[in-house]
């Protein structure tokens, strides 16, 4: 008899473990939904409790599937969301903690790609000879992987061995670039736009193709991202020195409805809260 149970049990234990990832990658294809409604609400409390409450349930799915690239692409986007809206201006420690996390289920995909884990910590030539055998199809993948980590690296500038990972993030963006600039927004725009005004000169910075890159994403998504001209201003107008700009773009933030986009409320209104504070505190900025 023992015989026979012993296969049977093996049969039921793979099958259980066969009907909990079927039933989460179910659930997984559902998820944009979720999303979707936490990006059109208006109350960012609610939407903060949400958005958490949501990266915790996907943490959970992705202990039964961790290798589903949806669940680990939905976690790397929430870490990142969330540490932009709501951390990174007061609480940057954690905010940091959270981008590093976010750039880690980032990685997890990208480490399941051919070739990709031998030279993510090789040399820069190697890493985009890699890259450039992704697709299209790997955009979000390497969109929200580098959104993370380039975030996290401006969080800890004096960190010599965050900064010697910036080209390769340099490098992720720029492939978004050519392979679909118009990627959330044009948001790849938006952080070269954020890197050229940040830099000095002598390490690559350049003013004039900081402003390009903004207009270009404003032009992408038709000024209907105000993130976009949160960081025009406290970027390229800062690093520029013109008070004006920095008034007329926040104030643009400001008068424009956050409904604008229903898929973009949330957002929105975050910047919203952005350029508030920053007009609040002018002073430090010039």
């Amino acid at each position: 008899m023992k015989k026979y149970i012993i296969p049977f049990l093996i049969i039921f234990i793979f099958s259980a473990c066969s009907i909990e990832k079927y039933a989460v990658r179910k659930i997984a294809n559902m998820m944009d939904y979720g999303m979707d409604a936490i990006m059109q609400e208006n109350d960012t409390h609610i939407a903060e409790i949400s958005l958490l409450s949501n990266v915790k349930l996907i943490e959970t799915f992705i202990g039964v599937d961790p290798s589903n690239e949806k669940l680990l692409l939905f976690a790397s986007m929430g870490y990142g969301s969330y540490s932009l809206g709501y951390l990174e201006d007061s609480l940057t420690e954690r905010a940091s903690n959270l981008y590093w996390r976010g750039k880690e289920y980032g990685m997890r995909i990208l480490r399941q790609k051919e070739g990709f884990k031998d030279v993510e910590n090789g040399s820069l030539e190697d890493f985009e000879k890699v890259l450039k055998k992704f697709t299209k199809d790997d955009v979000p993948y390497i969109f929200w992987t580098a959104y993370n980590w380039g975030n996290y690296i401006n969080l800890n500038l004096s960190d010599p061995e965050a900064i010697s990972d910036f080209s390769k993030v340099n490098s992720m963006m720029q492939f978004v670039l050519d392979n679909d600039e118009n990627y959330y927004y044009g948001s790849a725009h938006m952080y070269f736009g954020t890197v050229l005004a940040k830099m000095p000169p002598a390490l690559g910075g350049n003013l004039a193709k900081s402003k390009e890159h903004f207009e270009k994403c404003i032009s992408i998504n038709k000024g209907k991202f105000l993130m976009v001209y949160v960081y025009y201003a406290k970027m390229y107008a800062v690093a520029s020195q013109d008070e004006e700009l920095f008034k007329n773009l926040l104030t643009k933030v400001l008068d424009t409805p956050a409904d604008i986009d229903k898929d973009l409320v949330l957002p929105n209104v975050l910047a919203k809260n952005k350029a508030k504070f920053l007009l609040n505190n002018i002073e430090n900025y010039f």
